[in-house]
């Protein structure tokens, strides 16, 4: 049996609307642990991706507190990556690996029909390459 992205994914993403502010969004973040979450729209349509680093971006343009507070105040939707890294449902592990490499992203969003159902993570990633890999070795070790 190949490991596909939805035996990996987080379901359901956690997500952020376009119209959120920025203060909000950093609020999700360290409410959620994350550092980074897809803009959806209607019907859970991804529109983009806003990250730790965009937000990190956007607060250092800010020379002061007046300047910082106005920032926070911003909407997610002005700031966002537009672009997204995809891959549906049923995509072999491989795939996954490949879009994140290629793309040089942290994340891979993965849809059923358009429509956001989960989150691929590096870290989400990483660890189900760690265990394909202890099982081949307790497999090599019978």
């Amino acid at each position: 049996m190949s490991v596909r992205a939805c035996d990996i994914m987080s379901s359901p993403a956690v997500t952020i609307s376009p119209d959120a502010t920025l203060r909000e969004a950093l609020s999700l973040f360290e409410r959620r642990r994350i550092s980074g979450a897809p803009v959806v729209g209607a019907e859970g349509k991804p529109l983009g991706m806003f990250t730790r680093s965009d937000l990190l971006r956007a607060l250092d343009a800010a020379p002061d507190a007046a300047a910082m507070a106005a920032v926070l105040a911003r909407r997610v939707g002005d700031l966002m990556t537009r672009r997204t890294i995809s891959v549906p449902e049923d995509a072999p592990l491989g795939d996954v690996a490949q879009a994140m490499a290629g793309e040089r992203v942290h994340r891979v969003l993965v849809l059923r029909e358009g429509t956001l159902v989960g989150i691929v993570s590096a870290f989400d990633l990483a660890i189900a390459l760690s265990s394909m890999a202890a099982g081949l070795e307790e497999g090599a070790a019978d």
